[in-house]
């Protein structure tokens, strides 16, 4: 599963058998953020459909900036709380060697 939809959250960790949480630092998500928004200004990218042009948005920027400050605690509560097993991967390096061991 993917994204921050709080609400749905408690049925889609109920039917997962491992969760993988992307705990990246708040600087790391504004970058990649501004750097993809820089690279498809006005334009639709590679996995986006066609007309869905990329922009800047400064709501979306003011929530990846503070979500670590407002959204992070709850949200690790809420993890901790189902019993399936966690992987917290909290950098680049991690997410490299995580997906270089199910390739074996």
């Amino acid at each position: 599963m993917d994204g921050n939809y709080s609400s749905t959250m408690p049925q889609r960790l109920a039917r997962a058998d491992l969760v993988i949480f992307l705990d990246m630092a708040g600087w790391r998500s504004l970058w990649r953020i501004w750097w993809r928004t820089i690279k498809h200004y006005r334009r639709s990218r590679p996995d986006m459909p066609k007309g869905c042009h990329e922009r800047f948005d400064w709501e979306f920027t003011h929530y990846v900036w503070t979500f670590n400050k407002k959204k992070h605690p709850d949200l690790l509560a809420l993890l901790n709380t189902y019993k399936r097993p966690l992987k917290c991967l909290r950098s680049p390096k991690d997410v490299k060697r995580f997906l270089a061991g199910l390739e074996g």
